[in-house]
């Protein structure tokens, strides 16, 4: 790769480089992404040597301040073989062109979203007939708020503790066994104390989140979705709560191993669940792979209300 960089030339500038990447590895890089490459490789930086007399002297008032501010120039960017070569260069050239490729990535899947966005609103205005009897075919809708940033992502991670803390309470027996796992899930513990202690806290937290998961305009897609998985995965809790109900009950409510394990295996499927879900929310994705749980994830925050019905009709 320096070989077809350089070509005859015993180095390159900064913009010669970009030029050449262009060229050479077809991989467009903007100034920013060029500037990264040289800091990466200590090139366009002031001498370290000098900028940590520059600022003793600077910190103590030296009578040589002024005659460091001059030396303190950076280096010249040129990248020479030896530069292109070695590791830190590779290093961050790879860093680069994987950002480059996320980037390309996600340009073309908000277009093919804001495409299947456009041909869900030419099919609703199709299918729409004037009349008593209008009737609408359903379909994919308008997602509306559809911001993906960090933070975003972040409040969508945010929204599995609530099945989570639900599910801790099957492992509390197991984490009183062996105190290490209750401060290894500390945070989990501490979500489950503040829902018992307040009044209604759960059933009071699943009415908010399955109001804010309806709420299209205020919030974004991406943390709908996960409101509304969330709400549905404490819902299906009812099922192992039911079976170590009836586990206790064949025990005639003395403590049982089987309890304890059933307890266990809840609580870590559950955190498997959630884990998975907030890698896909990292990425900016939805963690739409729970089979029904997310089909139907989708069909509720999809939903069309009837008033907007009316209105198209």
């Amino acid at each position: 790769r320096a070989t077809r960089l350089l070509g005859d030339l015993p180095g390159l500038g900064l913009q010669e480089l970009v030029s050449r990447i262009k060229e050479t590895e077809g991989l467009e890089l903007n100034e920013e992404q060029g500037q990264r490459l040289a800091k990466a490789c200590g090139l366009g930086q002031v001498p370290e040597d000098v900028a940590e007399k520059l600022r003793r002297a600077e910190a103590f008032n030296l009578p040589d301040v002024e005659e460091l501010r001059q030396k303190a120039t950076p280096q010249p960017i040129f990248f020479t073989f030896a530069t292109l070569t070695s590791e830190a260069f590779d290093k961050e050239l790879r860093s680069v062109v994987e950002e480059v490729r996320v980037a390309k990535q996600r340009q073309a899947e908000q277009e093919t979203f804001e495409q299947k966005a456009r041909e869900s609103r030419s099919s609703d205005t199709g299918t729409a007939t004037a009349g008593p009897a209008a009737t609408t075919t359903p379909g994919p809708k308008p997602v509306g708020n559809d911001d993906r940033s960090t933070g975003n992502r972040i409040l969508a991670c945010l929204c599995y503790l609530l099945p989570l803390s639900q599910a801790f309470q099957y492992a509390i027996p197991l984490a009183s066994a062996f105190p290490p796992l209750t401060v290894l899930f500390g945070p989990i513990a501490f979500v489950t104390l503040i829902l018992n202690v307040i009044p209604f806290g759960s059933t009071l937290c699943l009415v908010i989140f399955i109001l804010l998961a309806q709420w299209k305009e205020g919030v974004p897609r991406l943390v709908r979705f996960n409101l509304e998985q969330s709400v549905l995965l404490n819902i299906s809790l009812s099922i192992p709560t039911f079976l170590l109900a009836a586990v206790e009950f064949s025990a005639k409510g003395a403590p049982s191993d089987a309890a304890v394990i059933g307890g266990a295996v809840t609580f870590f499927a559950m955190l498997a669940v959630s884990v998975y879900c907030a890698a896909c929310n990292i990425d900016g994705k939805e963690p739409d792979g729970l089979g029904f749980i997310s089909a139907t994830t989708y069909n509720v925050i999809d939903a069309v209300p009837d008033g907007d019905n009316n209105k198209r009709q």
